[in-house]
């Protein structure tokens, strides 16, 4: 028996690819978030749109101090289509000490330890 996946499912699988989707009512025409199946606002059925290149604005940033594994990364709040998202922005990226309000994009993303990464870049314009 096949069961059809929800939305939820498929921003997961999506993300396991390192490909970043966001479910999309287009009716609405608002991105959804958390990932779910209907619109909180409508109730119609959601699509998941493509996010790859959509750019983002830092919020806040902090030097991520307890974890060995991100020692070049700062960590990022970023204001996405009126979501937030927490991520990482390497260091190397950066050639000013005050990115908060700088552009930036998802570079990666995916799962480590079962949970969801964003890794960020800044968007020269």
């Amino acid at each position: 028996m096949h069961t059809k996946k929800n939305n939820l499912q498929k921003f997961t699988g999506y993300i396991e690819k390192g490909r970043f989707v966001l479910p999309y009512c287009k009716t609405c025409r608002k991105t959804i978030w958390p990932p779910t199946n209907n619109c909180r606002i409508c109730l119609n059925n959601l699509t998941l749109k493509n996010y790859k290149n959509k750019q983002g604005k830092i919020l806040e940033y902090f030097l991520d101090k307890f974890n060995n594994n991100l020692a070049n990364n700062i960590m990022v709040l970023v204001e996405l289509d009126e979501i937030i998202l927490i991520g990482s922005l390497h260091q190397d990226n950066i050639n000013s000490r005050n990115i908060q309000g700088k552009k930036v994009r998802i570079k990666k993303c995916g799962f480590i330890d079962k949970k969801i990464f964003y890794q960020f870049e800044i968007v020269n314009n």
